[in-house]
This record gives structure tokens, sequence and C-alpha cells, in this order.
């Protein structure tokens, strides 16, 4: 994913609100990393679902 996608998903998830979708306080970037402070979501972490084998986090089932 290129610097102007990331750029472009970044300013389109800030924007957004709704209950189902987990907050993005704030975005900012270093010489090699994004980073991203998101909103809290209890249960399963990110690497504990990439780690069962799912290719999708935050979808139940990594179904839409």
């Amino acid at each position: 994913m290129g610097t102007v996608q990331v750029a472009r998903e970044i300013k389109l998830h800030i924007g957004l609100a709704h209950p189902s979708i987990i907050s993005l306080y704030a975005a900012w970037k270093d010489r090699n990393f994004v980073y991203m402070a998101l909103e809290w979501a209890p249960g399963v972490g990110a690497a504990a679902q990439l780690q069962r084998g799912k290719n999708t986090v935050g979808i139940q089932g990594g179904e839409m």
C-alpha cells in the first residue's frame, strides 16, 4: 500500500463515527512506520487474530 493510499485511508477513518467502527484518534509517521492511536477494543487482540490465521482483524470469523 502506497503512502498516498495510507494517507487517504487515515483521513477517511478519522472522520467516521459509528458504534461498530473503532475510532481513530490520531495518526503520525516517522521515517519507517505509520502509527495510529485507536479506540480501545476489549477482547482478542490483533496479534492473536493474525496468529490464528485470520487475514482480517476485527471482523468476526474473517467475513463481513
